[in-house]
């Protein structure tokens, strides 16, 4: 379980980096790139249940905050660090790690070879 936590979070880090690297090497401005960068963050990490269970957000809002990708990093992890992830917990985040690196890695790449 701590080799699956330690590759998880380090799978969603490098993820994240080739999206912000992708998305920095295409922007002309720091300040839109900054902009870009910070609010899908700050509100993916405000409406999710890695600090506030979902029974704390407004009855409307909670399939938003149960489903999106930080809510489940935050379930398999909080799992992963207690008393074991199982499959049914773990597969969201896997879904949402593919997807990441689907979109995150051949832009990435485009981006450098499109910079070099």
């Amino acid at each position: 379980q701590a080799a699956l936590f330690c590759a998880t979070a380090l799978a969603i880090s490098v993820l994240l980096c080739l999206g912000a690297d992708a998305i920095g090497s295409l922007s002309k401005s720091p300040e839109a790139t900054s902009q870009a960068l910070t609010l899908p963050q700050l509100i993916l990490g405000m409406l999710s249940c890695g600090f506030v269970p979902e029974s704390g957000f407004p009855e409307w809002i909670r399939p938003f905050v149960r489903n999106q990708p930080i809510s489940q990093f935050s379930f398999a992890m909080r799992d992963m660090a207690q008393d074991g992830v199982t499959w049914e917990v773990f597969r969201p985040s896997a879904f949402w790690m593919i997807g990441l690196a689907v979109v995150c890695l051949p832009a990435a790449l485009w981006a450098t070879t499109r910079r070099g």
